[in-house]
């Protein structure tokens, strides 16, 4: 897509989800520290082992931004479908290119598909 136009990418409806937690970062922390100073305060990061989050499914173009969605508890096929894509996508669709217009849906990470509203 190197060589796609300005208008082009203009048709592109961008989409992800982040998980926000509200005490810190479950990720992987490295901490560096001299030897004998492990349990030093100053060396120490609290920590929660099951801290609280959310899941948030976004999208947007050049043409504006779309509606976004809480994910509650897991997510399968059905339920990203019924909770996302039909009442969130295809209504920032709608709202970013019109009713009739055709845009390419752009999962971060997976596929490009075209679609059309009807």
């Amino acid at each position: 897509h190197a060589t796609w136009t300005y208008d082009q990418w203009s048709s592109v409806m961008f989409s992800d989800e982040s998980k926000i937690c509200i005490f810190g970062s479950d990720g992987l922390k490295y901490i560096r520290r001299r030897p004998g100073k492990e349990h030093l305060p100053q060396c120490t990061i609290p920590t929660m082992k099951h801290p609280l989050s959310i899941m948030i499914w976004g999208c947007m173009s050049a043409r504006g931004i779309g509606r976004i969605k809480v994910l509650n508890g897991t997510v399968n096929a059905q339920t990203y479908i019924s909770e996302v894509l039909e009442p969130k996508l295809l209504r920032s669709a709608a709202d970013v290119f019109g009713h009739d217009q055709a845009f390419v849906f752009q999962q971060v990470g997976h596929l490009v598909t075209r679609l059309k509203l009807r």
